[in-house]
């Protein structure tokens, strides 16, 4: 790909450079959820299993595909996912069964695992097998196992609300969803998940919560090939409403977690929900979900509660942060209630803005970009470039003009000079000379200045830090000769590449150096070819003055050889062109 938007060697990029891939880590940007943890190198298939069936130990458990081509190498991962703080991690991971090209899995009806075995390769093929694995004797739950077939095959839409609210209980998740469903769509449907909600059950209840979100949310969850059923009253919908309310109060953090959930996508008025507490309750989930129901609502008087629980949590942990992003975004009506933010004490806070700001795809978002926290600056800057926020690029550029105010990684230089680059203009051009001219500078930072300094008058159609289709103006080489000129003095007492690229850059922009004239060049032509053992510091302090500056040093030697011979033969080849 990277030849393909016109570079020569393989880019650093944002996926590598600023361990997008990796796990939670500080160097990667806030706007994303880093992964839970690494495990399938192929992964396809996924399923869990239903709570009947199979073998206990699988119980509460995923099993995912792991297919890499063949056989030998793929098989089935079976592992536990588990709260940790809002988000969840993974645990106890290991194999389940290998040696098997799997493509897909999945718990059947009557208790077995069924596996669809792609027996190697990667191009569509006729054969291929369908495996199951039973635990024989040791089938968990055998009779809810054999009973959970029997009654899927029946059906549930006509069975009586009674029935359908026993079901919630069933040890299989996949009946307990379908009776849920069912029973949104029954008359009583209110009655029968309010006196659910009471269970001693901790799966009834949830199923309840659900149910009641379904009918506060739109009444009857629709079923398919059927006529439209009751339209919800406002009564109804209300009341529901109501129940969930009531229930943020329960001492199960998990049962206020899910009531939360369900309220998010209600479309009644939110003024009754007594969001503030809950944005500061004891659980992280409780907190996480109390955040989604206000930006959800829009509920932008809690702005101030979202912001202290962005304070408190501190970014330690990232799914809360992401949820207070989340509530700031939809929460403001306007940008610059989150510009407003800039002088908030709290760094955290600060960050969480700026995400929104970005996501929002506002230019507010460049006065964060100087902001004392790198983190909250490198937020911003990578909002500016990565996303094009074309209005914002000069205020990125700038911080060109002084980098010792903080540390820098090399990624975020180049991002910078990408950043002056599309912008084009010569003092864009003078800022990115200067950069290169830096031997502070990362090495591959400053040859990456110099290469797009080369092609600043005629830049490639795609942005070759993103990979993104954004063709630019060719430029006018005569705007930016002055600033090389200038600079080129500089360029010429260094050695290595950046004396060859300036020397290119000379030819390039057709700028004469001092003590490099056309005779020069001539009489430098017709000489024997130049070697490093002409170059040798004795040789040097014998050679021509106009020369001498360059030979300076025997570290120079080799790059002076080089380089002085592309800008002759380069200059040669032009004048015979003319010719």
């Amino acid at each position: 790909f990277h030849r393909q938007i016109g570079l020569k060697d393989h880019p650093p990029n944002r996926w590598m450079d600023e361990k997008m891939w990796e796990l939670e880590n500080p160097a990667q940007p806030a706007y994303m959820l880093p992964p839970s943890a690494h495990l399938a190198a192929g992964p396809s298939g996924l399923t869990y299993h239903p709570g009947a069936g199979f073998l206990q130990s699988e119980a509460g458990r995923f099993l995912v595909c792991d297919y890499r081509g063949g056989s030998a190498n793929s098989g089935l991962w079976s592992f536990e996912m588990k709260p940790k703080g809002s988000g969840m991690e993974m645990v106890g991971s290991r194999k389940f069964a290998w040696g098997i090209a799997d493509t897909d899995v999945e718990y059947s009806w009557d208790g077995k695992v069924y596996i669809s075995d792609f027996i190697g390769g990667w191009t569509a093929r006729d054969d291929g097998r369908l495996l199951s694995l039973g635990a024989g004797d040791n089938n968990w739950q055998a009779a809810e196992a054999a009973g959970a077939a029997k009654i899927m095959k029946e059906g549930f839409e006509q069975r009586g609300s009674a029935e359908l609210a026993n079901l919630l209980k069933h040890p299989d998740s996949r009946i307990r969803l379908r009776a849920q469903l069912a029973l949104t769509r029954k008359s009583d449907a209110l009655k029968r998940f309010s006196d659910a909600t009471a269970s001693s059950n901790f799966m009834v209840r949830v199923h309840a919560i659900r149910g009641l979100g379904i009918l506060s949310r739109r009444g009857s969850s629709p079923l398919p090939a059927a006529e439209f059923g009751d339209i919800p009253t406002v009564k109804t919908r209300r009341e529901a409403d109501a129940k969930l309310i009531f229930l943020l109060e329960d001492k199960n953090p998990e049962i206020r977690a899910q009531a939360l959930r369900a309220l998010a996508d209600s479309k009644n008025d939110g003024n009754a929900i007594p969001l503030g507490p809950l944005l500061a309750d004891e659980s992280p989930r409780v907190r996480f979900f109390a955040a989604i129901v206000a930006g959800k609502r829009k509920m932008i008087g809690h702005y101030g509660p979202v912001c202290d629980m962005l304070q408190e949590n501190d970014n330690r942990d990232v799914y809360l942060r992401h949820a207070g992003i989340f509530a700031l975004q939809h929460m403001a009506s306007d940008p610059s209630i989150l510009s407003a933010l800039v002088g908030h004490q709290s760094a955290a806070v600060r960050l969480a803005a700026t995400v929104a700001l970005r996501r929002m795809g506002s230019p507010e978002i460049s006065a964060f970009a100087s902001d004392p926290d790198p983190k909250v600056a490198d937020e911003a800057i990578r909002a500016i470039c990565d996303n094009d926020i074309v209005s914002q690029r000069p205020a990125a550029a700038a911080l060109l003009d002084d980098l010792s105010r903080r540390v820098w990684t090399p990624f975020m230089l180049r991002r910078l000079v990408h950043n002056a680059f599309r912008i084009g203009t010569p003092e864009n051009a003078g800022r990115v000379l200067k950069l290169a001219a830096d031997p502070q500078i990362p090495e591959i930072v400053r040859q990456e200045a110099l290469r797009l300094l080369a092609i600043w008058t005629e830049p490639f159609p795609a942005d070759q830090f993103t990979g993104h289709w954004r063709p630019l103006e060719k430029r006018d080489p005569a705007a930016i000769r002055p600033a090389i000129a200038a600079a080129l003095p500089e360029f010429l007492k260094q050695d290595g590449f950046v004396l060859t690229a300036a020397l290119g850059l000379a030819k390039h922009y057709q700028l004469d150096i001092p003590g490099l004239d056309a005779a020069a060049l001539r009489a430098e032509a017709g000489k024997p070819p130049v070697t490093a053992a002409d170059l040798t510091p004795p040789a040097a302090a014998a050679a021509s003055g106009k020369y001498a500056h360059l030979a300076a040093g025997s570290s120079r030697s080799k790059w002076i050889a080089i380089a002085v011979g592309i800008f002759v033969l380069g200059t040669i080849a032009q004048a015979l062109r003319k010719k």
